[in-house]
């Protein structure tokens, strides 16, 4: 069997999961286009993470809230967050004029 990986996960997909958690692999830091206005790029964190409910290798964009989650819990250094567990949470907010389900880390 091989799992599906290279895929950035979505708060929906995560919404109906039961196990929520998941393990930190690698960080890396990617100049990607900037969803506000697509003529511009913008410096993203990027983690790959292994969701421990399928095994599934997907690509996790945190945002800031997210990011000082992690920093309180495991310091500044990315390399210090590799191989925890973290567990998402679900929120849905307005992004722009639509609703949307937003990851958090717990």
């Amino acid at each position: 069997m091989v799992m599906i990986e290279g895929l950035a996960v979505e708060g929906s997909a995560v919404k109906g999961m039961k196990n929520r958690k998941f393990v930190v692999l690698s960080a890396r830091y990617e100049d990607v286009k900037d969803l506000d206005n697509e003529t511009k790029t913008k410096r993203k964190l990027i983690l790959s993470i292994s969701l421990n409910e399928n095994k599934a290798v997907l690509d996790y964009f945190p945002n800031k809230t997210s990011i000082k989650r992690l920093i309180a819990k495991h310091g500044m250094e990315t390399d210090l967050w590799i191989e925890k567990q973290e567990e998402f949470k679900v929120l849905q907010m307005m992004i722009g004029s639509d609703e949307k389900d937003v990851l958090y880390i717990m």
